[in-house]
């Protein structure tokens, strides 16, 4: 593997093939347990990555979003005209794959370039999201565990790009497509959000030697019209346990490289009882 400072010139499956470095993503399988995260990243016979339609068109959203000049190098418009079940469609499909460049259904493409330009007309896209840096790599060195660590931001703004928004530390603005954007914060929580923030924060702060770790705020976009957003500056509390949850597996990473071990589930019994809403709604049916 390449030093992992150059693949941010190279593509993004070399990022993700890359184990010599923990990302806030091997966090969060980490958080699972650590077999899980040895399943999914160590095993020599582990499978492929693979990517969803979902995925794939999300990244391409992101592309066209933030970076609408590499979307159009990156990006072909299949016309309706053609047909995949035909030879001579498959075939050109094929060439275009192998230029390293990505195919998308008309009605795909047409989809993502609505859906970004909904984005890019937000009220607090000129001030977030413009005038810094996209998709931009960072590598650190964990102080307290020794740990590796990367990070991708979909976006950052730099000490002196935040400066001139009253931001003298930074920003990381994060974009996130979602079902209902109100519903957000509690889907943020589940899909541990939180980790991502908290472990993006400490990057930025080693990378630019900053006094303060730089606000954190995501964006939140619905994947459906009319793609309504939401923004959500992350505040002390979802950081701080986010801080704490970081720092707890990054020990434990550590303490899994050193030893070798990766358990999984501990042995324990788990006795089944009705959960809390199951509760609440016992309590109430009794009353009536």
């Amino acid at each position: 593997m390449a030093d992992l400072e150059l693949l941010e010139l190279l593509d993004d499956e070399l990022y993700h093939q890359d184990t010599s470095h923990i990302s806030a993503s091997g966090l969060k399988v980490l958080a699972q347990s650590p077999a899980h995260y040895w399943s999914r990243y160590r095993d020599p016979h582990r499978e492929p990555r693979k990517e969803t339609d979902a995925l794939r068109i999300g990244k391409a959203v992101h592309c066209c979003a933030l970076e609408p000049d590499k979307f159009a190098e990156r990006y072909v418009r299949l016309d309706d005209e053609i047909n995949l079940r035909t030879k001579v469609a498959r075939e050109y499909r094929d060439e275009v794959l192998a230029s390293g460049r990505v195919p998308l259904k008309a009605e795909e493409y047409d989809r993502v370039m609505l859906i970004a330009s909904v984005m890019r007309k937000h009220p607090v896209w000129p001030a977030w999201m413009t005038g810094g840096h996209a998709e931009h790599l960072i590598t650190w060195v964990d102080e307290e565990t020794g740990v590796k660590c990367k990070m991708r931001a979909d976006y950052l703004l730099t000490p002196e790009q935040g400066e001139l928004i009253g931001l003298p530390v930074g920003l990381i603005p994060d974009l996130k497509t979602c079902r209902d954007a109100r519903s957000f914060p509690r889907d943020a929580w589940n899909l541990g959000y939180h980790i991502q923030a908290a472990f993006y924060r400490r990057g930025y702060q080693a990378h630019f030697g900053t006094y303060d770790p730089p606000p954190f705020a995501f964006l939140a976009f619905e994947k459906e019209a009319p793609f309504a957003g939401i923004p959500y500056p992350a505040g002390p509390e979802f950081l701080d346990a986010g801080d704490r949850e970081v720092s707890r597996l990054l020990r434990l990473f550590a303490d899994c490289e050193e030893s070798g071990d990766w358990p999984a589930y501990a042995p324990d019994l788990v006795y089944l009882e009705p959960p809390a809403w199951a509760k609440r709604e016992m309590e109430a049916s009794s009353y009536e």
